[in-house]
């Protein structure tokens, strides 16, 4: 089913009016061709300094130092997957004083690209990655989930 401009601007709506996160991902993923992705990078355009996009390089990148519950797969991110990294984010967002939430995930994304050099998605993690990631203390005092 396509969606119409009507629907588009309905569901958009209900997602910018809405103080509920839960709401806003629910209205933009009922629509047709928007997953979490793309419910998140809308999210992100709207509030920089509260959202970011949900990206499968970054969350293997946290699933690797502990800090999200389970590795991407490829079923799709959920509601609760976005928030968990969300959470993530936002946390070391306010522990690096004026950082947004967009800045953290756009870092964690060029540091995967930087270390991974020459890696597909979906390689296993070397152990010099791992090595490499926590002598760098990214992501050192993250809650775990």
């Amino acid at each position: 089913m396509k969606n119409s401009p009507a629907r588009i601007r309905l569901q958009s709506a209900i997602a910018l009016a809405s103080r509920d996160e839960r709401a806003k991902f629910e209205a933009l993923t009922a629509l047709d061709g928007v997953a979490a992705p793309t419910a998140s990078a809308i999210l992100t355009l709207t509030h920089p300094r509260r959202y970011a996009v949900i990206d499968i390089r970054v969350w293997q990148l946290l699933f690797d130092l502990g800090s999200v519950p389970h590795e991407a797969g490829r079923r799709g991110f959920t509601f609760n997957d976005w928030r968990d990294y969300l959470m993530v984010l936002r946390f070391h967002a306010k522990r690096q004083l004026g950082a947004s939430v967009r800045a953290v995930e756009y870092s964690l994304f060029l540091y995967h690209q930087r270390v991974r050099e020459g890696c597909c998605m979906g390689e296993a993690v070397t152990a010099q990655f791992r090595r490499r990631c926590l002598r760098n203390s990214i992501l050192g005092d993250a809650p775990r989930t």
